[in-house]
């Protein structure tokens, strides 16, 4: 039951990840009034990428779940680069004295960067960490799904159940 523990990282990272780029699809503008708030560095702060950056997120979704292998390796070095680069905008936004807005999920909530904001953030990092691990341990996310016994998909599906009703919160 323990090993399969590790599958609660990276269905959230998938799950928070689809959210966002699905929030975030089909408007470049929001993304790129965040990225001015949070200061990203404006070579950075280009029409193209806040319009390639929420088929980013989906992608990385997708191959989260579907990934195996040096695939699911690189994904999941890549997921941990990106919460890694969103975490250090955010705490850097925390720091400054006037407010600023992530957009992080679009327009879906709150979108001020405070400490939750920087909390989260810092989770999902771990999460990432996890993810990384169990992708250069040789877990892959759907194969380890299928291989889930009933006890395991009951606990699995409360705990999805909970985040997803903490999210609502």
């Amino acid at each position: 039951m323990l090993a399969d523990a590790w599958l609660l990282a990276p269905l959230t990272l998938l799950a928070v990840l689809a959210v966002s780029g699905i929030a975030k699809a089909g408007k470049p503008g929001v993304t790129l009034a965040a990225m001015r708030d949070l200061r990203v560095p404006e070579r950075l702060r280009r029409r193209w990428i806040a319009q390639t950056l929420p088929w980013g997120e989906a992608a990385l979704a997708v191959a989260l779940l579907i990934g195996s292998g040096w695939v699911l390796q690189g994904v999941s070095l890549a997921v941990a680069a990106l919460m890694a680069g969103y975490l250090l905008l955010v705490v850097l936004a925390v720091r400054r004295p006037e407010p600023a807005d992530c957009a992080c999920f679009g327009e879906l909530g709150a979108s001020q960067v405070t400490g939750r904001t920087v909390l989260r953030n810092a989770l999902l990092l771990a999460g990432a960490a996890v993810t990384v691990w169990g992708a250069f341990n040789g877990r892959s996310t759907w194969q380890s799904l299928a291989a889930l016994g009933p006890a395991a998909v009951g606990w699995l599906a409360g705990a999805l159940g909970l985040g997803l009703l903490g999210w609502t919160v």
